[in-house]
């Protein structure tokens, strides 16, 4: 399976974007390409990166001051922490690492095929 259709399949929404913006957000994430992984494992890794680069821009878009929740009686607002991690951006990043993290285990040396999960 190809890093497009991975995150097609990690990102249903990504399907309804414009090509442009899904090859610069691809372009961008192989970028970030853990080489220590299998050649299936890179891409899933690729693929978890774009999907948060999309989100996070869809993210920014819909809420731009990072406004969690608003109430209309006694103006209320909520916003959200730099740190919160409920948005979806937030738990594609979080997948990526995982991935990332394993090359970190491995160290920065790795030669041929054997350090390679």
């Amino acid at each position: 399976m190809g890093v497009t259709a991975l995150l097609h399949f990690f990102y249903p929404v990504s399907q309804k974007m414009e090509t442009e913006e899904i090859n610069t957000a691809l372009e961008l994430a192989e970028n970030y390409r853990p080489q220590c992984l299998t050649e299936d494992k890179q891409d899933e890794a690729v693929a978890w990166y774009a999907a948060y680069l999309l989100a996070q821009s869809v993210e920014a878009r819909a809420s731009p001051l990072g406004l969690k929740r608003e109430r209309e009686g006694d103006l209320e607002r909520e916003y959200f922490a730099n740190g919160d991690s409920g948005s979806n951006a937030q738990r594609f990043l979080a997948n990526f690492n995982a991935l990332n993290d394993l090359c970190l285990r491995l160290g920065a040396i790795t030669v041929g095929n054997n350090g390679r999960y």
